[in-house]
């Protein structure tokens, strides 16, 4: 009982009550935190809403003249589109208020917290429903499959789930996230109250797990750089061409809901998609280390370049080293052959009998030192080109060693992404085996269970189909015997029968002929008669009776 005296019920975390309860009860309700805020929603009218309105592309999912379970009513809005379908709609809603206000449009509206109470405890026993809907609902609970698995137990034969869901792999959400902005919201994707973010592949990973196949996939959608309460605010100008011309370029940038319709999965089934799925996921797993492999060989060949290019500095350096020595060697001869030529000029004064001999040996000096000076400028040439290509070299081994640094950094954030995603992949494959394990036990314990009642019943039926085959028998028996008993009975009368025939044929044979002689008789005696009557008319006696006749009146009688 509340503190206000009403009498309530209340199981886990679960209330429950007629939509119809007293203010004083909801009120207490919501103070006690068991229900949520809902934003003011204008009167919803079927008429004024578009094809991009997440209403209209669920409603047209749900089709019409159908048992609905709403979850997350609210006030009935959507209850009140469906009803003028001709739909017959349950509504299951956190906030009393809310549930209340459904009811004027649902045959009945529960108070619950789905996300601690079960179906089970909320709805009646043998409720059954031709479709489950989840109007942006799933990204609310804690555990949205366990939801989804208990709906698969209220559907009626050929029922099916609806459900609309945000995309959080918007083009907003995604350059928010580029600018280091991840901010809630009171409404929209980054609701304040949401607990789980999806991405149309997350969905159908969920809805396969829980048991569905999505059967179909619409979507309602919103321009990135539109201004809107849904979205976070950003600007074009705040980023640079490339990255938006990028987010933009996703067919799925400008999604901001995707709204499902899922059919259940037999288990069989369920099995079989989940084992295709994890033959899919480990196929780009396999795909991904083939990629790392390939990128590791790149890697190894750019170290390889960059060892090679080290090496081929190195002898350029040792090269220039060789070369400043012969220049330096050169320019030390240079210099030497200018001071005998010196020398050899301050003597000539002296000495002109050594004046040819210098000449010749000045000529041969002057030659000597012309081709030292063309040495000279040969070696500089060299050395400048030496020098330009080393510079060359220095300015591709310094990029290349920027690019090693690059390809190792991106690398390891790429390895440990990697690990970081094999591992979570990791995690959720080992908890589908062991939910598939656990299927494939029931499976096999079901299939053993079968068997066994299907051994038992050809047991069953193998002992009454001898037990008939037995009475079969005595019975094919019994018509033996009585057939041969028959078959003497007829040969039997078969003969009688030809006896009787036989005397028949004599007997008709005897008649024929007394027949024959008495017609003969009969016949000679006519003959005899008609003579006998011919000659009585014809007589004297005949005629007086005749004259008597006619006197008398009378008529004449011929007498035999």
């Amino acid at each position: 009982m509340s503190p206000l005296g009403f009498e309530y019920e209340r199981t886990s975390h679960l209330f429950v009550f007629e939509a119809d309860a007293p203010p004083e009860l909801i009120m207490f309700l919501e103070t006690h935190g068991q229900s949520k805020a809902y934003p003011a929603h204008e009167e919803v009218d079927a008429e004024q809403l578009d094809a991009n309105n997440s209403l209209t592309v669920m409603a047209a999912l749900v089709g019409e003249g159908k048992r609905v379970l709403d979850m997350g009513c609210a006030g009935g809005y959507f209850a009140k589109l469906l009803s003028r379908r001709a739909c017959e709609v349950v509504g299951i809603d956190v906030n009393p208020s809310a549930a209340e206000e459904a009811s004027r449009f649902c045959v009945s509206a529960y108070t619950a917290d789905i996300d601690r109470a079960t179906l089970r405890e909320i709805l009646p026993e043998g409720s059954r429903f031709d479709v489950v809907v989840f109007g942006d609902v799933l990204e609310h609970l804690r555990e949205p499959m366990r939801l989804l698995e208990e709906a698969r137990l209220f559907l009626a034969e050929g029922g099916y789930v609806v459900a609309s869901i945000p995309n959080v792999a918007h083009g907003a959400i995604r350059l928010s996230l580029f600018a280091g902005a991840f901010n809630y919201q009171k409404i929209g994707i980054l609701d304040d109250t949401h607990l789980r973010f999806f991405t149309v592949k997350t969905i159908e990973e969920m809805f396969v797990i829980a048991g569905f196949r999505l059967e179909r996939v619409e979507r309602t959608k919103l321009p990135v750089f539109e201004p809107s309460d849904l979205l976070p605010r950003i600007d074009r100008g705040d980023f640079l061409d490339s990255v938006a011309d990028e987010v933009l370029a996703d067919p799925e940038s400008d999604v901001l809901q995707f709204i499902v319709r899922a059919q259940p999965l037999a288990e069989e089934a369920r099995l079989r998609l989940v084992v295709e799925r994890f033959l899919e996921v480990n196929a780009q797993f396999e795909e991904s280390r083939r990629r790392l492999a390939r990128r590791d060989a790149d890697l190894i060949s750019e170290r390889a370049r960059a060892d090679e290019i080290a090496r081929e500095l190195e002898r350029t350096r040792v090269h220039l080293h060789l070369a400043d020595t012969e220049m330096r060697k050169a320019q030390a001869a240079n210099a030497a052959t200018v001071e005998e030529l010196r020398k050899a000029i301050g003597c000539l004064g002296e000495a002109e009998r050594r004046g040819i001999v210098l000449e010749i040996e000045h000529g041969t000096l002057l030659a000597r030192v012309e081709r030292l000076v063309d040495e000279r400028d040969r070696l500089l040439i060299k050395i400048h080109a030496e020098e330009n290509h080393a510079k060359e070299l220095r300015l591709r081994a310094e990029a290349s060693d920027r690019l090693v640094d690059e390809h190792t950094a991106a690398l390891e954030r790429r390895e440990s992404e990697l690990t970081k995603a094999l591992e979570d992949r990791a995690n959720e494959l080992r908890v589908h085996a062991e939910s598939s394990e656990r299927l494939i036990a029931e499976y096999t314990a079901a299939l053993e269970r079968r068997e066994s009642e299907l051994a038992k019943a050809l047991e069953d039926r193998a002992n009454e189909l001898r037990v008939h085959a037995e009475a079969s028998d005595r019975l094919v028996a019994e018509h033996a015997a009585a057939l041969e008993r028959r078959d003497g009975e007829l040969a039997k009368a078969l003969s009688e029968i030809e006896t009787l025939r036989a005397r028949a044929k004599h007997a008709e044979r005897l008649l024929l002929d007394q027949v024959e002689s008495a017609t003969a008789d009969s016949q000679a005696e006519s003959a005899r008669l008609a003579l006998l009557i011919d000659t009585v008319q014809s007589s004297w006696f005949w005629r007086l009776k005749r004259r008597l006749a006619r006197i008398l009146g009378r008529p004449v009688v011929a007498t035999t």
